[in-house]
């Protein structure tokens, strides 16, 4: 807030431009000492536009993503895009940072157009523990999901259990639902865990498939360890940096019929339908 002088709010808009009213001497040699400092910042780089460029052009940047498996399996290492089938990929929004308890930043959900391999797409599936001889992610293991920040930093894929105290939920809710908020953290946890299923929801297919690979580019959920909600994409809009886009987060989004006496085996929703999505 600039402070004017008595003269120079007696003569607001009763003089003309020539006629200099006041401290118009003091004003030029401010204006002079503002030009002077954002020339300074703008050859250093500190601008916050050439702050907010440098993100936006580190996260575009492009990704190369894992060849097509022979035998169309997906392993460990890959580096794949999580695709949703309600169209668009899951991304980092390094420039939305959140209020949790450790550096986290937000996510969303790519449009069909802004779905391309770069840096802000691309996702490491890290393992959790030992990693298997074969090398192979197979439904029922625990892995990690990371990706690079705007730093060149590793970020892991999370979410948290909401409360009242971390305010960790959807803006995306309805009604009584429990849609938790997912965000790209700095250190691993118990929260960064996560498992991938089948679309089948009855308890027969679930049992059948745990040791089965997971196939490259084929729909599958994924399911957040320690709460036991799954990874799901909304059509709530959000307006980023990098255009409009949807928002991610973490709600089992399946019939609350009971399919068989005594049982909700309600197949889950196109919202929790993803795939490990490879190289053309």
């Amino acid at each position: 807030m600039m402070n004017y002088t008595p003269q120079q709010q007696m003569g607001f808009g009763g003089y003309s431009v020539p006629c200099r009213v006041g401290n118009w001497q003091e004003d030029e040699y401010l204006g002079v000492l503002h030009t002077a400092d954002h020339m300074a910042k703008e050859e250093t780089g500190v601008l916050t536009t050439q702050k907010l460029g440098g993100v936006i052009s580190s996260a575009l940047a492009p990704a190369t993503l894992a060849p097509p498996p022979a035998d169309g399996v997906v392993r460990f290492g890959d580096v794949v895009m999580i695709t949703a089938a309600s169209g668009g990929a899951l991304a980092l929004n390094a420039t939305k940072k959140l209020e949790l308890s450790q550096e986290a930043y937000a996510l969303s959900r790519t449009s069909v157009e802004g779905t391309v391999p770069c840096v802000r797409t691309a996702w490491t599936i890290e393992p959790c523990g030992l990693l298997p001889e074969d090398g192979m992610l197979r439904i029922g293991d625990r892995f990690q999901l990371t990706t690079t920040g705007a730093d060149g930093g590793t970020l892991y894929l999370e979410s948290l259990r909401y409360t009242l105290m971390n305010q960790n939920f959807s803006s995306g809710v309805e009604y009584a639902q429990r849609k938790q908020a997912v965000s790209a953290v700095r250190a691993p946890s118990a929260d960064t865990v996560w498992q991938a299923s089948v679309l089948e929801p009855t308890a027969v297919a679930q049992f059948e498939s745990v040791g089965k690979p997971v196939l490259a580019n084929t729909y599958v959920s994924l399911l957040h360890v320690n709460t036991q909600q799954m990874l799901a994409s909304v059509d709530t809009p959000l307006l980023s940096k990098f255009g409009p886009e949807f928002e991610v987060t973490c709600f089992t989004d399946g019939g609350i019929a009971k399919g068989q006496w005594g049982q909700r085996t309600g197949s889950v929703a196109v919202s929790n339908h993803w795939a490990f999505t490879t190289a053309a």
